[in-house]
């Protein structure tokens, strides 16, 4: 069936029958003219649910339409989730030292604007640092970072998240960042089979034994599971499933991570972005962008650049 016939199939079918149809994170005006056209202009009991980032987007010119916007998470909201996940983990913290970070997270919150995903991201990064020299170092480099996010809006689509999409990842030890890029070959949304990555980060040589934390004995796979769990800690990776005994089973990337993985992989060269359209892409509203490792003899891979 060509994609024009599944369009008319779905516009008789709104039109007969009662549906809600949803479109999840629609990215562009481009996008929702390119889908437009499977759905009635006229009045009909059916309903559909979209969900963007952008006004633009849900509000084009003569659409009926109701909006509903999220509002950002105020200050008591934004200090509660970033404690969680920054501060309320260490053990036996001492009151002077858990008042000091308190204060400097207010001063870094503000930047957030009430983002969860700035919020969840600042607080990943601070979470591994265990003193007050380390929070002031990230505070002082807080407006450097938000200086140099300004010229990534457009390649991150999220106004105010660049800057600490941007630090997370300059925070990352050296081990973990060839294997948060190699995240950036998935496509977005989709669960991701811990065991299959990990044992792709361990055939690609993303994994050494003489990797910082290893313990004797581990073996690489071992190893790789470890750096996944501390990229869940850091909170630039996301939990999937679970199994019966509570082991990752699935994980997952946000997609403004996703993108921030294809924006440095390309800037380290460590994979080939494939921006050629496929066949009749122009009238196809299901085709994306894909990013596509390299020939391992034709990359200068981020962890040679280090190791």
């Amino acid at each position: 069936m060509t994609y024009d016939e599944i369009a008319k199939k779905l516009f008789r079918v709104m039109e007969e029958t009662r549906c809600l149809v949803i479109l999840d994170d629609i990215w562009s005006l481009e996008t929702w003219n390119l889908l437009k056209v499977a759905f009635p202009n006229e009045k009909t009991e059916s309903t559909i649910l979209l969900t963007t980032r952008y006004q633009a987007v849900a509000l084009p010119p003569n659409r009926n339409c109701f909006l509903h916007k999220l509002q950002p998470l105020n200050e008591n909201a934004s200090l509660e989730l970033f404690e969680k996940i920054a501060i309320f983990g260490r053990a036996d913290i001492d009151m002077r030292i858990y008042t000091k970070m308190r204060e400097l997270g207010i001063k870094m919150l503000r930047h957030c604007v009430g983002l969860p995903l700035a919020i969840i991201v600042l607080a990943g990064v601070l979470s591994r640092k265990n003193t007050i020299k380390e929070w002031e170092t990230v505070h002082e480099n807080v407006h450097e970072y938000i200086r140099r996010g300004i010229g990534y809006e457009d390649e991150y689509e999220y106004e105010g998240a660049s800057w600490v999409l941007a630090l997370s990842y300059d925070h990352l030890p050296y081990h973990l960042k060839p294997c948060l890029l190699y995240l950036g070959h998935y496509s977005e949304d989709l669960e991701i089979s811990v065991s299959t990555l990990t044992k792709l980060w361990v055939a690609e040589g993303l994994i050494s034994l003489r990797q910082p934390r290893h313990v004797s004995g581990e073996t690489t796979e071992e190893i790789a599971r470890n750096c996944l769990s501390e990229l869940v800690e850091r909170c630039v990776v996301q939990v999937g499933t679970t199994g019966s005994t509570g082991t990752m089973k699935t994980c997952r990337i946000h997609d403004l991570i996703r993108n921030l993985c294809l924006l440095k992989a390309k800037e380290e060269s460590f994979v080939h972005n494939c921006y050629s359209l496929q066949e009749n892409e122009a009238t196809n509203p299901f085709t994306s962008m894909v990013a596509k490792a390299a020939p391992l003899g034709k990359v200068r891979r981020l962890f040679n650049l280090l190791g």
